[in-house]
């Protein structure tokens, strides 16, 4: 039905936008880790997607360790 069929489009479109986040939470903190700094702006703005991915979306947990290994970071002077 299309009914259905609209439901399955929503569910399918927000596991694209939590996986297309869970990947670049991923891939910025992979990146500041590596940089071994982050700017507070930088860090403010992956914690505005990290919760959106979390607690919006319903994220498993996935980004928990490269979030808390940016936490860690010293910040940008």
């Amino acid at each position: 039905s299309s009914a259905a069929s609209d439901v399955y489009k929503r569910q399918a479109q927000a596991e694209a936008l939590r996986l297309i986040l869970l990947d670049r939470v991923l891939y910025l903190g992979r990146g500041y880790i590596k940089a071994g700094e982050i700017s507070y702006d930088d860090r403010r703005r992956f914690h505005a997607m990290h919760n959106c991915y979390h607690s919006g979306l319903g994220g498993n947990g996935d980004a928990d360790l490269v979030v808390a290994a940016v936490d860690e970071l010293p910040l940008k002077k």
